[in-house]
């Protein structure tokens, strides 16, 4: 699925709908840009593949699609095809969409989470899912998140990672293999400017350019041909810069052979 702003911030889609991700009031799926009617102008958009966030001028945020784990926040499990606003959302700064849980970052970095929690991914310290977003304490200011299948990652102010979720493969970079339901500060990383979430790793950039990854390496995401639970310097990279503006990067890597 795809989707697109145009300059009048009006948003079109098309590809897989079979959930209402599309958000066009149907679960046809479309080979052609659709335009999504009566919604305002629109940020910018995150979508898992099966569920869908819209943030608005006044951001406030929309969603749509697969519901069955409650990632759309609406406070029940029944799916839309048509956005629907979520409700007693402080305006939003960022957001960011996990195969089945939903992240969204207010604009004093408290961060609200939703949807599925097998693995503890939500980070409330627990691993019951929720249908309205919840906020996750004992976080400092974040300043942006990423998601993958049932992980996370948070990055705060200073360049600081933390993670939680499914650390079967040593995703969540912590030095070991056992899941967390709470925000766990990785160690041993410099100050990080940028995060992405494969389906089975992480990936790090930091402030110099320089790339670390950790997790699932069937695909030999870095230059060690096994699993690693803690970060590891890519080797024979150059320098990472202008990846655009972390705050609005919300594209969900749905599979480890995309985590970089």
């Amino acid at each position: 699925m795809s989707f697109f702003i145009d300059i009048d911030y009006i948003v079109y889609s098309c590809g897989n709908n079979n959930k209402g991700q599309l958000g066009l009031g149907d679960t046809t799926n479309r080979n052609i840009p659709s335009k999504i009617e009566n919604l305002p102008p629109i940020k910018y958009v995150a979508d898992s593949g099966n569920h869908t966030l819209l943030v608005d001028f006044e951001r406030l945020v929309y969603s749509c699609g697969s519901n069955h784990m409650g990632q759309l926040g609406l406070g029940d499990n029944e799916n839309r095809n048509i956005p629907s606003k979520i409700e007693n959302l402080p305006p939003i700064k960022y957001i960011a969409c996990g195969f089945g849980h939903t992240i969204l970052v207010d604009f004093e970095g408290i961060v609200y989470s939703c949807g599925s929690n097998n693995f503890g991914q939500l980070g409330l310290g627990d691993n019951k899912r929720r249908n309205i977003p919840s906020k996750i304490p004992n976080l400092p200011p974040i300043k942006y998140v990423a998601c993958s299948i049932d992980h996370t990652l948070f990055v705060d102010f200073e360049g600081i990672v933390y993670s939680c979720g499914n650390n079967n493969n040593g995703q969540l970079g912590l030095g070991d293999n056992k899941n967390r339901n709470i925000p766990s500060k990785i160690l041993n990383l410099p100050q990080i400017k940028y995060i992405a979430c494969g389906e089975y790793n992480s990936t790090f950039v930091d402030i110099e350019g320089i790339v670390y990854s950790c997790g699932y390496n069937i695909f030999v995401q870095s230059d060690y041909n096994k699993e690693k639970n803690i970060p590891s310097k890519i080797k024979n990279l150059p320098l990472i810069d202008n990846l655009g503006n972390p705050e609005e990067i919300t594209t969900y890597y749905k599979s480890a052979r995309n985590a970089i």
